[in-house]
């Protein structure tokens, strides 16, 4: 068992390119499914209701890369100077920590942090999301698909098998739960999202909608997601402000030019 689950999971590592296109577009088709199913009720017909459903889809896509485009291609440009910067920053940090009393070598604490390991994770996470984005006509294809097969999935079911009235009440109290698990973590991690990046806009940390949007992805994941998507905006938070909670240096001037001339 092992051993299969080591195969299957390089398999999934090896079709990523094809994997999680495919991943995007059932996610979005269960969330979408819902909206579809209550225009349906209302007596709009199957396509014309995915269809209505899906140009929302659009729209919200659009919005979200006209919102968060800019801030990537910015934040991509600034990595190698946030990088440079808490490279600085860690002679200084390593200095309070020995006025605290702690013994701790300065060259050995360069040998063994990469300071730019964070920022570089979050560079790898974006780049994802570009890649996801740059595939949205193959997502959005395969959204109408499952939306058009979803809307009439159950008559299929019951031709094929002969109405198992049992079987179909169990399969669909299924997908109920699995639309409103989603549905609601859906919400959480949006309104998570927003509290984020106005939280960081109010503390002046550069990049609020990233780190936003950083909160909203990783908030899908239990436990753990928050705590990672806050360690990024607080690194750049001490790189910008430092311990003390003030600037350290305008954007273009080292830390060592900005505090000798302000010494």
């Amino acid at each position: 068992m092992a051993a299969a689950f080591m195969i299957v999971v390089a398999g999934m590592r090896a079709a990523e390119a094809i994997l999680v296109p495919l991943l995007v577009a059932a996610f979005l088709a269960i969330i979408s499914a819902s909206p579809v199913f209550w225009l349906r009720q209302k007596g709009l017909p199957a396509p014309l209701a995915a269809c209505l459903v899906v140009l929302c889809v659009l729209g919200v896509g659009f919005l979200f890369i006209l919102i968060v485009g800019n801030s990537l291609t910015d934040f991509s440009k600034a990595i190698p100077r946030y990088q440079a910067r808490l490279t600085e920053e860690i002679a200084p940090m390593a200095q309070w920590i020995q006025g605290l009393g702690f013994q701790l070598n300065e060259d050995l604490l360069l040998k063994s942090i990469d300071p730019g390991a964070s920022m570089r994770l979050v560079a790898k996470m974006l780049s994802g999301v570009g890649g996801i984005l740059t595939n949205s006509f193959l997502i959005l294809l395969t959204v109408i698909f499952i939306l058009f097969e979803a809307s009439s999935f159950q008559q299929k079911v019951q031709a094929a098998l002969g109405n198992p009235k049992g079987m179909i009440s169990q399969f669909q109290k299924i997908i109920d739960s699995v639309n409103h698990y989603l549905a609601l973590k859906t919400i959480v991690s949006l309104g998570t999202g927003v509290v984020v990046a106005i939280w960081v806009a109010l503390l002046g940390i550069d990049f609020p909608v990233i780190w936003g949007l950083l909160a909203f992805l990783l908030n899908y994941i239990p436990n753990l997601g928050s705590i990672i998507a806050a360690v990024p905006p607080v690194l750049l938070g001490y790189i910008q402000f430092g311990v003390d909670g003030h600037c350290s240096w305008p954007p273009g001037l080292s830390s060592s030019t900005w505090r000798s001339g302000t010494s």
